[in-house]
């Protein structure tokens, strides 16, 4: 498989579509469903790019090897440091297939223990998540944190899908990933089954990505989508206490060492 990535062309014209997998190689849920399923694909319509993300990272069973891949999905400038990193290069080679696809499915899971299912895309796409095995759709995250693979779909005016498959540690993540694959390429029509509205799917949308200015540790273990008060303190960098802007949630909520890490996300549901 060259480049860790596989391409399936059906006998019948149809879309081009990217699935991709492993971009984060800590979280194995996707890579252990993609693993699995290639040999069982009937791609009858158009044409599906299969990629294993970051397969260095995948291979070590950690997040990145020198930075986080999914940031890196722009043309724009970079500093040296950057240009020079494996993943940087590797997001390249991936940049070429995301550019001849019209649609794209990347496949995350969560290091929050109790972490909820759930998809990230833009409204453009919400008539491909709504099929998808989670129970939520969250906009936003283009604006709060670029360079994310589903991010630069939609800046081309394309559909961009991250589907969250829950906890790392959530032994149904595979599970999970394996039916978000299906639903997707049969919501594209590339293989041959029925498509079912996963019902009922509340939409939400983030506004607010906290970057540390030192170390921060959180006040106390947060679950992902709970609920938060305005002025509600969600923990401390340094000495300062950093409080909720609003009434809504918070998400990916994490204790970090260093400056200018992403320690927390916070939005509200859309009504």
């Amino acid at each position: 498989m060259q480049s860790h990535i596989l391409t399936l062309t059906g006998s019948q014209p149809g879309p081009i579509s990217m699935l991709m997998v492993g971009v984060h190689g800590d979280e194995p849920c996707g890579v252990h469903a993609m693993s699995a399923l290639i040999s069982e694909l009937d791609v009858r319509n158009g044409t599906v790019h299969i990629a294993f993300g970051n397969p260095h990272a995948i291979e070590m069973g950690v997040r990145y090897v020198e930075t986080n891949l999914n940031r890196l999905f722009h043309t724009g400038p970079v500093s040296p440091e950057t240009a020079a990193a494996y993943e940087y290069q590797r997001s390249r080679t991936l940049l070429t297939f995301m550019d001849q696809s019209s649609a794209l499915l990347d496949v995350h899971a969560s290091t929050v223990a109790k972490s909820v299912p759930f998809a990230i895309c833009e409204e453009n796409s919400f008539d491909i998540a709504q099929y998808l095995p989670v129970g939520l759709a969250v906009s936003g995250f283009d604006a709060i944190e670029p360079g994310g693979s589903d991010g630069y779909m939609f800046r081309n005016n394309k559909i961009g899908i991250c589907v969250e498959c829950g906890s790392v540690s959530d032994p149904r993540g595979a599970l999970r990933a394996r039916a978000s694959i299906l639903t997707f390429l049969r919501a594209r029509e590339h293989i041959v089954g029925d498509v079912l509205r996963y019902a009922p799917q509340r939409k939400a949308r983030v506004d607010r990505l906290y970057h540390t200015v030192h170390s921060f540790s959180l006040a106390r273990e947060f679950q992902d989508f709970e609920a938060i008060k305005a002025g509600e303190t969600i923990g401390l960098d340094g000495n300062s206490e950093i409080r909720a802007d609003y009434d809504g949630f918070v998400l990916f909520a994490q204790d970090c060492k260093l400056p200018d890490e992403e320690a927390f996300i916070t939005g509200r549901y859309i009504p």
